[in-house]
């Protein structure tokens, strides 16, 4: 009986700790669900704290995955206000931080909780500067009436008050010593007062307007001032005087700051750039360039090595100190407003900033950047317009977003929300100051893009509007709208447009000659209309049957002598205007969307439907185009630069690209990602080798081949090279050799293997060795991948398996609509065009049926790879990028890149992730194989919160947790 008892006791307990460790893992999965969601919400303070709690009690890849991309993600937290911040302060011992608001509140909040421990409130007044005394003791504040006050933070009890100037007070600033405290104001004087009771010490002037900013330099000994008159000056603290003028600023200053060892100020302010200055001698020592538009804060870390900066662009740029100058390093990304102040805690290891957007943003100063936006519009785009300086482009979109893009490098500048429908017309002033956007909303919006902002809204059109234009000396803008009517709106007088009536249908598109004396407008009733534009009115002047079917585009030459046009019968046409005479340059094989000349009138553009974009030559008697090969859905518009060089097209595909018109080839391109010696494999772009360490060299004879190349594949030493004129070339990059080239007709795709080159000519994949001889593997098939060591072939039917030497290595179960395949653990991973992933079972005596993933996007899988720990790497051709589980299909992470996955490898656990367009992702993926106690020891030291009773809670590791010991 005894015996029984014990055995059932033992089975009681048995279930008591199986029940015990079942509600943990719900518990642990609870947690895990709330730290997805949190973070899904940016609010990261609560995820990092759940998942902590989660990962604490159960290990699990998603768990990992989703510590991976927050351990990357600088912003720690965001803490709304009611009002605008105006200024972000830490206090010495790097606990606590200040933010004053425009209602006249300041708040004392917990930096690791962000819970509020105190307010100072100034019911009559608003707060612009705020600063801790060097010992903690107290908190300083500048109103906009000039008053001066002193808080006690023991007490919270207000110490000193004191009208210290008549105007608006900008900044303030202890004395290292705490003794004194400066402040600068609208009045443009800089006063200094006796701390605590705030008596004057001196008043100094010198400066021609205000003062926005000021900064004691270590010693103590002098202060730095920035003023709206364009200058900097070096103030003696203690004998006042003039001051010295050093740097050499055109526009006003707004902010700056001096390095920890006083040698180098830095200034910045309405032109967007930041200037570094030698102290002693008022040199400027470098000139940094990064934001788009004005500079508004500027803090060092203490230790001199990072210079961070806060701009009207919304970012926040953090610059690494390299000899005299510095190199931007990351783009923070969190702020919908002005970044105005910026602040670094007392170990630097944190950085605040504060925005009129009324929150104050918290970042890990080391961690790897912001959880990185989708780049690109991820939606059809529909305009393109240059800047005029050539220097970068404005694109608009079914996002209802419109972005900007550097034009040299290819990267996305910034991006502008206010629309409420798909963005269809963009164009910029022709002074670059402004920017005009339209679409399917019905209203025009006018940004200063000097501040990033919008400044009007045009409402007159009653249905969507396609086209934009501003006239040659930018007082008036042409609008095209689907009401039939063309807008013209005088932008000097304000008030509703000038709708000019005649077309029968939706007019497409309107463009002004280079005199501004006329206006052509393109309409679906297949007609162009030209209007003269005279001071005392505008008269319809020609109408001009163009296009049967409907007429999308019309643009003057250069020399106002010509118009060129597009329309729904396909045909591309020039027409002479003071003949009437017309030709036509060609037909596409779908309806053309838009048309452009170049500035010099030696070539035309013209983009469609079918994905055709051409490059038509003008030189001769009969034109010539050239297909610009890229797009993978119908192309919306093109435009040429201002100097004609370059050739910017926009397509349903989501991408915008750019195309040299000396030959026709992509401007923003990638053809090569190749492994290196050590670290994450090198990427060759246009802007050239992107990676770490040493790149491969300059002087090496395939490193110029493939930058010619339109597909690279590389196996080892072995280069496989698809030429842009239809040639297979291999090259030994060990010995700078190339081994072997040829013509191979309808080449369309390469895969390099140690012993030579597969390569897809139509549909028949054949093998080449390095001598040139070669032998057709198979006649029926339409997709290449690599699954090292093996090269898969997909046909109809089956995947096909070929090893390094081009034999047979085995044949499975296939699909016609197959894009990329890969073999992995006795599983076969196959892509398909629709975006659908199926893993199937291809070895053991048991079937089990594919598992499909789920939450794929519709689009076609280029690349597949495998990851750490039973991980997936997917790209796809619209630019999505996703980490998944291998088991499941579950997805654990995410990203996105401008233009289709072409890249995609892996080194140890550091995945790079390439588009055709040079956009480029690297992806550490350590925290998947980190030792578990190793990996929470990172969190312990990175999250010091856990998630209690719906907020965060200061909490030390638990001690019975093995971890912990």
């Amino acid at each position: 009986m005894l015996a029984g008892v014990s055995l059932f006791l033992e089975h009681e307990k048995r279930n008591a700790l199986v029940q015990k460790e079942s509600a943990r893992t719900r518990w642990a999965e609870a947690q895990l669900e709330g730290a997805r969601a949190a973070a899904s919400q940016r609010s990261l303070l609560e995820a990092r704290a759940k998942l902590r709690g989660s990962l604490e009690t159960r290990d699990t890849p998603l768990a990992r995955a989703l510590w991976r991309r927050l351990d990357q993600d600088a912003q720690i937290w965001r803490k709304p206000f009611a009002d605008s911040v105006t200024e972000v302060a830490f206090s010495p011992d790097g606990l606590s931080l200040a933010a004053a608001c425009l209602d006249g509140t300041t708040y004392l909040l917990d930096a690791r909780t962000m819970a509020l421990r105190a307010t100072f409130k100034d019911p009559h007044d608003q707060v612009f500067a705020l600063a801790f005394s060097p010992s903690g003791r107290w908190l300083a504040s500048g109103t906009r009436d000039g008053w001066l006050r002193l808080f006690s933070l023991e007490s919270g009890a207000l110490e000193s008050n004191r009208r210290a100037h008549e105007t608006t007070i900008w900044a303030l600033a202890f004395s290292p010593d705490g003794r004194s405290l400066a402040s600068a104001a609208d009045d443009a004087t800089l006063r200094t007062f006796r701390v605590p009771a705030l008596d004057p010490e001196r008043t100094l002037r010198g400066h021609g307007a205000g003062v926005y900013d000021l900064a004691y330099t270590p010693d103590g000994k002098r202060l730095v001032t920035g003023s709206f008159d364009a200058s900097v000056r070096v103030w003696d603290a203690q004998a006042g005087g003039a001051g010295r003028a050093i740097g050499h600023h055109a526009s006003r200053i707004y902010d700056v700051a001096v390095s920890p060892d006083g040698r180098t100020v830095a200034s910045a302010g309405m032109d967007g750039a930041i200037h570094l200055s030698d102290l002693a001698s008022g040199a400027t020592l470098a000139v940094l360039r990064g934001h788009l538009s004005r500079v508004l804060g500027l803090a060092f870390s203490p230790d001199g090595r990072l210079l961070a900066s806060g701009g009207a662009d919304q970012t926040i740029r953090l610059w690494r100190r390299e000899g005299r100058g510095a190199r931007e390093e990351k783009v923070l990304i969190g702020h919908s407003d002005w970044v105005r102040f910026v602040a670094f805690s007392p170990d630097g290891k944190l950085l605040a900033s504060a925005s009129p957007d009324k929150s104050v943003q918290l970042w890990d100063a080391a961690a790897g950047g912001a959880q990185r936006p989708p780049t690109g519009h991820g939606d059809r785009v529909l305009a393109v317009a240059f800047h005029p300086d050539g220097s970068a482009l404005a694109t608009g979109g079914a996002d209802r977003m419109v972005r900007f893009w550097e034009a040299a490098s290819g990267r996305e500048q910034s991006a502008l929300s206010g629309h409420s429908d798909w963005v269809r017309a963009v164009a910029f002033s022709p002074d670059g100051k402004r920017l005009a956007s339209a679409g399917s909303d019905q209203g025009i919006r006018l940004w200063d893009l000097e501040s990033a902002s919008e400044r009007e809204v045009l409402l007159g059109h009653r249905q969507r509007i396609y086209g934009l234009a501003f006239s040659p000396d930018g007082k008036r803008l042409a609008s095209a709208s689907g009401d039939g009517k063309v807008g013209l709106w005088d932008l000097s007088s304000g008030g509703r447009p000038l709708l000019l009536e005649g077309h029968r249908s939706s007019v497409k598109d309107v463009g002004f000659s280079p005199d501004g004396g006329l206006l052509a407008s393109a309409s679906e009733d297949g007609t162009l209309r030209l209007w003269e534009l005279r001071a005392q009115g505008v008269r319809p002047l020609r109408v001009l049957e163009a296009h049967a079917g409907g007429a999308a585009s019309v643009a003057f030459s250069a020399d106002g002598k010509r118009l060129i046009s597009g329309g729904q019968d396909h045909a591309v046409r020039l027409l002479e205007l003071a003949t009437g005479a017309a030709r036509e340059l060609g037909r596409h094989r779908g309806r053309v969307y838009s048309v452009a000349l170049s500035p010099d009138g030696r070539h035309a553009a013209s983009a469609g439907a079918l994905g055709e974009t051409r490059l038509w030559d003008l030189g001769g008697e009969v034109p010539r185009a050239r297909e610009l090969v890229g797009h993978r859905s119908e192309v919306n518009a093109v435009r040429f630069s201002p100097k004609g060089e370059l050739l910017a097209s926009v397509g349903s595909d989501g991408t915008v690209r750019l195309w040299r018109v000396s030959d026709g080839e992509p401007h923003w391109r990638a053809p090569a990602l190749l492994a290196a010696a050590s670290g994450a494999p090198w990427l060759l772009t246009h802007r050239g080798w992107l990676g770490e360490g040493t790149p491969p060299p300059a002087s090496a004879r395939w490193v110029a081949a493939i930058a010619r190349a339109r597909e690279v594949s590389a196996a080892g030493a072995r280069l496989c090279l698809r030429t842009p004129d239809g040639r297979l070339a291999i090259w030994d990059r060990e010995r700078d050799l190339k081994l072997f080239e040829e013509a191979v007709p309808a080449l369309s795709a390469v895969a390099a293997s140690p012993a030579g080159c597969f390569a897809l000519a139509g549909s028949t994949l054949r093998f080449y060795r390095s001598t040139g001889s070669f032998r057709d593997l198979d006649a029926a098939v339409s997709s290449l991948s690599r699954s090292d060591p093996l090269v898969l072939a997909t046909t109809a039917s089956r995947v096909l398996a070929f090893s390094a030497e081009g034999a047979p290595a085995g044949s499975y179960p296939g699909s016609r609509e197959a894009s990329a395949a890969l073999l992995v653990d006795g599983a076969l991973v196959l892509g398909h065009t629709d975006g659908r992933i199926e893993v199937s079972q291809v070895g053991g005596a048991v079937r089990r049926p594919p598992v499909v993933f789920r939450d794929a996007p519709s689009s076609p899988v280029l690349r597949l790879r495998r990851g750490p720990a039973s991980t997936l790497l997917v790209g796809h051709q619209n630019g999505y990028l996703a980490l998944r589980h291998l088991g499941d299909g579950s997805r654990l992470d995410e990203a996105w890149l401008h233009g289709p996955v072409v890249h995609l490898e892996l080194a140890g656990t550091l995945a790079v992730a390439a588009s055709e367009l040079g956009d480029r992702l690297q992806l550490d993926l350590s925290a998947l194989t980190a030792e578990p106690c190793a990996l929470l020891r990172t969190i312990w030291e990175r999250v010091p919160v856990i998630w209690e009773g719906g907020q965060p809670v200061v909490r030390s590791p638990p001690r019975d947790h093995p971890c912990a010991r």
